[in-house]
């Protein structure tokens, strides 16, 4: 789960963040209580040509 407000900022932007605490690859404490090391971008819709 997401330690803090910090991480849940972090988190949000990240593209394996699923929300409510979940990280899609399963790395919300290692990542969340670190470096944020997995974190990637979010794809923008705008990015998709939409």
């Amino acid at each position: 789960m997401i330690y803090d407000d910090t991480c849940t900022k972090i988190c949000d932007t990240c593209r394996h963040y699923l929300g409510g605490g979940c990280c899609r690859i399963n790395l919300e404490a290692e990542c969340g209580k670190g470096e944020f090391e997995a974190w990637e971008p979010k794809e923008l819709e705008e990015d998709h040509g939409h």
